[in-house]
């Protein structure tokens, strides 16, 4: 978020554009953290029709306490959030499979469940080299090889079932 000590969602301008936005019958994605969640929540109620997507799985910090992170596993609570299971390796400071971030993925398994995940990848193209990034191959190998709590049925949904629906593609 650009604005930290505004609550920039939410402003009295906006509020015709989430408006429009319901009315076209848009998805929106956000990318922010726990200390935003909490706009996000007010938006979800306000216009529950909107389908909302956090992305980067509200950028889970591992050198923080798991009470931080809750207001992005509070937003599961709301049945128009989504959730994008994405920047896995970004939000490590481990190597494949990420072992360090894995308690928040299970945690917002249990909370979203697999029905509203979707799999991502971070930006593509020539960014993945010069940034050493891994490549498209191995962040699709973390979710079929490197995350075990994930049943088949589960890796079936983040990794294309839940976006179906998400974007009438069934």
């Amino acid at each position: 978020m650009y604005y930290p000590d505004e609550k920039i969602l939410l402003t009295r301008q906006n509020e015709p554009m989430w408006e429009e936005i319901a009315s076209l019958d848009a998805v929106i994605q956000f990318h922010l953290r726990a200390e935003f969640a909490d706009q996000v929540a007010v938006i979800a109620d306000r216009h529950p029709s909107l389908k909302l997507i956090l992305d980067h799985m509200g950028y889970p910090q591992v050198d923080t306490n798991e009470a931080e992170f809750q207001p992005i596993v509070d937003l599961a609570q709301h049945d128009n959030m989504y959730l994008k299971l994405s920047d896995v390796a970004g939000r490590s400071s481990q190597d494949f499979p990420y072992r360090d971030v894995h308690p928040f993925i299970e945690k917002l398994v249990d909370a979203f469940g697999a029905e509203r995940m979707v799999w991502g990848t971070g930006y593509p193209g020539h960014h993945r080299a010069k940034h050493d990034w891994p490549t498209l191959d191995q962040e699709l190998r973390l979710v079929r090889e490197g995350l075990p709590f994930l049943t088949d049925a589960q890796r079936e949904r983040i990794l294309g079932g839940t976006a179906a629906e998400i974007w009438e593609l069934t």
